[in-house]
């Protein structure tokens, strides 16, 4: 049963069943085609999510439900749910699912579920020298190497020759931060020394990576740094005259009331009033528009105080002309140049940032064609620039031909970019007859800052591109689905986020249009929010605490409030401590509620917990002592390693009495000789010549860490892995690689610890027991690109980035700002949205509000909703209680949970404690060698032709020859005699001209290489990239056959149609060692 809609946008509420709708739908598609194609046609489907972990929940989702229906059949919800769309029995259901349930286990690597970034890498792999990257690039996931040479070889340049305009923007960029000692636009606070001139420089880089920049910078190219210094002489120059001129003014005012004797106190309103003002302006300060009583002071109001002398009086009002004519030329001179002031003072703070941004992606610009890698932020940019113009782009004719059926999951997280390179394709899936599905909800869009674009999913089917969108909006192609049943959380749960965002969008926010779309849509009578809830029960709090200034004790209420939720859930309500989340919306927060709960002060027990941060590798104390131990193999004279050694070792207990100490006051000794005294041998000379890993493991032996903080030591020497595949066995570059990052331990759901996590983590999370907590906070400063086009004349810049301020400020970019405003708000309510629909059974809002004039934040939102008149939805009824320290609203009832333990339960409960095992290095290659499908090889000439295709396939070159065939022979367990006869047939290829060139070290080489042509993997043997040619070899191990011809000039074909305008085809036949070109 085919969709009559080809293109359907389903808007999944939180909670409705999001998942499970993406699996009944990659399911339905698997299954409703012929049965003979039941086998192939998951092979024609693309599943696209945003995460890896979303990726692979979906993928065992769905090979869980096969297994399922396979067995059951329409016993399962699934199985009935497939066989009532397509009209099946119950054992066509288990047919089904048990054929494609072993098809997809058969061809795994088939099973398309991915992240985009993924599916990116793979096309940009194909067509690389289509795209003009090199052959065999490598895909860099972390950019901190980069931007580390990066910002490294630009400081090295500061002072070379020819290098001047570079030396004087550092010293301006560095006297700036001095002289206003704040952050500016691409700057964050934070560890690891980011607040040096080389940390500075390294956070403003990362903005490279960012989707949007590039592009910014790259309208920005024909500035250098000279023009950069001119436009900052240019900006600070006019912006000088207008002070000057507002200040001559004003000090005129001011000379006259000294000649009088006139003070402040002696003006109506005193020091506050019209005096105040023009001593502002005086002073260098534009103040537009002035202020209330400066505008009545000059609409005949009241001119002297009512203790101002007579004299004083006259006085004021001999003067008053010259006074407003003053006040009228500065209010004059304001109106109409003040906007172009506060722009140019505005982007003078990030000029100089922005010429070191420009030529910081230069250096890695030229670091990709160095060491041929691309950052993976780099793959959408390289499809986006090929794929806007082309009704169907040659990097997608292939996949095109792959794929028919696209399921697209978080939409409304999908940046512009990757929706329009992904466009092509639905776009051509759904002219040739398939199907497209994308699945979001606006309401959680709440990755902007990576550029993720809620307004598309909104607009859909609407697509803003002519080439490929038109289709998707003609009538009947596209079809809106909405999932308004919540099975996540109980009904007073629902109704209340049902009523309160109805409320919020429709009658607070109700200026904010993009609000109303995405929470009301067309229909206020039933807003695209409402949900029906599937289970009854539930129960809502809201704690509010008045702010009394800074330290008035507000914060610290909350935390106890924390506390006392906890122990009340736990000791008297049933839950254990893992069915209760901590939600906060950043770290700092919830390094305070840690902090809080941990201590034992006024007689409490501390609460287990576990977060992202109490996880962090850097914490683990065994960790940190292999990390001062490298340090000390690395350089045995290091001091503060040495004795890190120690002081960690006796933390730890491997140690008894504090040496560290002892060595402090007597004078470090050989940490050799201490350690060998306490039984720890540890031969600093033969770890210096071992790799980095082996170095790191061979440690780990020797402090007998393997049994201390094994989760550490497992997770930590993973990260030593990471880094060896990429990058040099250098201890020191290794640690400083280390101390950067922020690596945390997987740990285990089983813990029984409340958890603490922040909103943007807690997406997709569902936990029985929310406690969200709200302190006061003051909104970090934030910035966005602006578009200058309009003044281009005056400024010079066609765009630059700029701090987002009050919308109040005159700015010339002042409309563009006022949308960022609204999107600002929209972020905001979505992110709340996502904290109150994470509960299953109860959710607590603890919030403390804002000072007076500090403006609205979530907490006056939502006291002004549960105090409003009328009140809220009849079904909530609030319970109220102020007991003058704070106020309590409350809905529902806070019953206790229905606990049924079993054995099984239970079992699943209990925590696995990791166990690390040491193996020699011979048996590590047999078990990082391939899988394969046989253990042993017979002695008969198939199984020696199959060896000798395998070792061929895996050679460079002929300095690969002894290692690969013993390797071979000891996983593969090869007859006797084997390892001599292949070693001499190999190096007769290499003796014979018309083969050796094929193993010729000096060309770039891909072995197994996967090639996709017209929706078909291939995968010859070999690849050599020549200068001016490429050639492809096929090994073969038996008679020539006409088979092997078709098979290379398929191959070149496929090489051919990605761009090589020389492809040649060689078929090397290794027991004669015959070539043929084909």
């Amino acid at each position: 049963m085919q969709d009559k809609a080809q293109f359907v946008i389903c808007k999944a509420s939180a909670g409705s069943g999001k998942t499970y709708t993406l699996v009944r739908e990659y399911l339905r598609l698997a299954f409703d085609v012929p049965e003979a194609e039941w086998p192939h046609q998951f092979r024609r489907i693309l599943a696209i999510t945003f995460t890896n972990k979303a990726a692979n929940e979906m993928k065992e989702r769905v090979l869980t439900c096969l297994d399922g229906m396979s067995q059951h059949g329409t016993e399962t919800a699934m199985g009935a749910d497939l066989a009532r769309m397509l009209g099946w029995t119950d054992s066509r259901i288990r047919m089904a699912a048990a054929t494609v349930h072993a098809a997809i286990l058969h061809g795994y690597s088939d099973f398309a579920v991915s992240t985009i970034d993924r599916f990116m890498s793979r096309i940009v792999h194909t067509f690389a020298r289509d795209l003009h990257l090199p052959v065999g690039f490598e895909v860099v996931t972390d950019g901190s190497q980069l931007l580390d040479v990066s910002v490294d070889t630009l400081l090295d340049l500061a002072g070379q020759p020819g290098e001047q305009d570079l030396s004087d923007i550092l010293c301006d960029f560095i006297a700036n931060k001095m002289e206003d000692g704040k952050s500016n636009l691409f700057e964050k606070k934070g560890l690891g020394g980011k607040h040096s001139i080389d940390g500075s420089i390294r956070e403003l880089a990362k903005a490279l990576f960012q989707e949007d920049v590039p592009g910014y910078l790259n309208r920005l190219s024909h500035l250098g740094m000279h023009d950069f210094r001119e436009l900052n002489r240019t900006y600070r120059a006019e912006n000088a005259r207008l002070e000057q001129r507002v200040a001559g003014e004003a000090r005129e005012v001011l000379r006259l009331c000294a000649e009088r004797g006139l003070t402040g106190e002696m003006f109506y309103y005193g020091n506050s009033g019209v005096y105040s003002y023009f001593a502002r302006c005086a002073a260098g300060q534009l103040v537009w528009p002035a202020p209330g009583r400066v505008v009545d002071f000059f609409s005949g109001g009241k001119r002297a105080g009512s203790k101002c002398p007579v004299d004083a009086a006259a006085a004021i009002d001999d003067i008053y002309p010259r006074m407003e004519s003053a006040y009228r030329h500065i209010d004059a001179w304001l109106e109409v140049e003040l906007p172009r002031y506060n722009t140019r003072k505005e982007l003078l703070r990030h000029l100089f940032p922005l010429a070191l941004l420009g030529r910081i992606a230069q250096l890695v610009e030229q670091q990709y064609g160095e060491q041929e890698v691309i950052h993976i932020s780099e793959f959408n940019k390289q499809i986006f620039n090929v794929v806007q113009n082309e009704p169907m782009p040659f990097v997608y004719e292939r996949i095109g031909s792959r794929y028919r059926y696209y399921l697209i999951d978080e939409f409304q997280d999908t940046s512009r970019m990757q929706w329009q390179n992904l466009l092509p394709l639905v776009s051509n899936s759904v002219s040739a007859g398939g199907f497209a599905l994308v699945v979001g909800d606006a309401k959680q869009a709440i990755y902007r800052f990576r550029q993720g674009d809620v307004e598309q999913f909104v607009a859909l089917p609407h697509v803003d591109n002519a080439v490929h969108g038109a289709l998707l909006e003609h009538p009947g192609v596209a079809e809106t689905r909405r999932l308004e049943r919540n099975y996540r959380s109980a009904a007073t749960v629902v109704r209340f986020n049902n009523d309160f965002y109805r409320w919020l969008a429709a009658e607070h926010l109700c200026g904010n249009e993009m609000l109303h779309s995405i929470f009301i849509g067309g229909d206020a009578g039933h807003p695209d929010l409402w949900q029906e809830p599937v289970r009854d029960g539930g129960f809502v709090s809201m704690d509010f605490w008045k702010s009394a200034g800074r330290d008035g004790g507000e914060v610290d209420k909350m935390w106890r409030r924390v506390y006392d939720i906890i122990r009340r859930q736990v000791d008297e309500m049933g839950y254990r401590l893992s069915e209760i989340t901590v939600l906060a919306r950043d770290k700092k927060t919830l390094n305070a509620v840690a902090a809080y709960l941990s201590s034992s002060a006024d007689g409490r027990t501390p609460v287990p917990m576990v977060s992202e941060e109490s996880f962090l590798l850097r914490n683990s104390t065994a960790v940190m002592l292999l990390r001062a131990a490298l340090l000390w193999v690395a350089d045995e004279h290091d001091r503060v390693a040495a004795l890190q050694v120690l002081e960690y070792m006796h933390r730890l207990g491997l140690l008894e009495g504090d040496y560290a100490a002892a060595v402090i006051e007597r004078g470090l000794v050989h940490l050799s000789d201490i350690l060998s005294a306490a039984g720890y041998d540890i031969p600093r000379d033969m770890l210096c010549d071992l790799p980095l890993y082996e170095c790191c493991e061979a440690l780990v032996r020797a402090l007998r860490l393997h049994e201390i903080e094994t989760g550490y030591i497992i997770s930590m020497l993973g990260r030593v892995q990471e880094y060896g595949r990429r990058h040099r066995n250098h201890i020191g570059e290794f640690v400083e690689w280390f101390d950067r990052q922020n690596f945390s331990l997987s740990t285990p759901d089983v813990l029984d610890s409340v958890h603490l996590s922040t909103i943007h983590k807690a997406k997709g999370l569902e936990s029985p027991v929310i406690i969200y907590v709200i302190p006061p906070h003051r909104a970090p400063q934030q910035s966005l690109w602006v578009e200058l086009g309009e003044h281009l004349d005056e400024l010079s810049l066609p765009v630059s980035p700029v701090t987002v301020v009050k919308e109040s400020t005159p700015l010339l970019y002042g409309a563009q700002l006022q949308q960022e405003s609204s999107r600002r708000q929209i972020d905001d309510v979505d992110l709340l949205y996502v904290a109150t629909t994470r509960p299953c059974d109860k959710l607590y809002v603890l919030s403390v509000m804002r000072e007076r004039n500090a403006g609205e934040g979530y907490a006056e939102w939502l006291y002004a909703y549960v105090r409003r008149e009328p009140p809220a939805e009849p079904s909530l009824v609030w319970h109220h209680v102020d007991d003058g320290d704070g106020e309590c609203f409350s809905c529902g009832a806070d019953t206790a949970v229905e606990r049924r333990d079993t054995a099984a339960g239970a079992l699943q409960r209990r925590t696995v404690r990791p166990t690390l095992h040491f193996v020699p290095w011979e048996e590590k290659v047999v078990v990082a060698m391939p899988p394969s499908d046989e253990t042993g090889l017979r002695d008969d000439p198939r199984h020696y032709g199959l060896a000798m295709h395998e070792i061929l396939s895996q050679l460079m070159d002929d300095s690969d020859v002894e290692q690969a065939v013993g390797l071979y022979c000891m996983r593969r367990q090869a007859p006797e005699g084997w390892r001599d006869r292949l070693c001499r047939q190999i190096r007769m290829l290499f003796e014979r001209p018309e083969s050796v060139c094929f193993f010729d070290h000096r060309h770039t080489v891909r072995n197994e290489c996967e090639l996709m042509c017209d929706g078909q993997v291939l995968r010859p043997d070999r690849v050599l990239f020549l200068p001016q040619e490429v050639w492809i070899v096929d090994f073969k191990t038996g008679e020539p056959e006409h088979g092997h011809y078709v098979q290379v000039e398929a191959y070149k074909q496929a090489l051919a149609a990605m761009g090589y305008d020389s492809v040649r085809g060689f078929l090397l036949y290794t027991q004669t060692a015959d070539v043929t070109e084909v």
